[in-house]
């Protein structure tokens, strides 16, 4: 249940566009996290924002994990983090 206050915060979150295009230069940092309860990814670029480096979200997703799938979702997110990690 949403009160007007939150329901304000809502609207202006939504009316600004905090995804950002990805460019030519930048380092893309990809993040994860996983929990009993649901999985999350992050995929950022370093970009030049005004003569400082600052990290834009280029795309996230995340999802909340049913009551039957089982909790060896969570290693294997982390897993799958430590695989990409060597990769690159």
């Amino acid at each position: 249940m949403r009160d007007d206050a939150c329901e304000g915060a809502f609207r202006t979150v939504k009316a600004y566009c905090v995804l950002a295009y990805p460019t030519r230069e930048g380092h893309f940092v990809l993040s994860t996290g996983a929990s009993n309860v649901g999985i999350s990814a992050l995929f950022e670029q370093e970009q030049d924002d005004g003569g400082r480096v600052a990290k834009k979200v280029i795309d996230y997703a995340s999802k909340t994990l049913s009551n039957s799938q089982p909790s060896c979702s969570v290693m294997a997110v982390e897993l799958f983090r430590y695989y990409l990690r060597y990769l690159t």
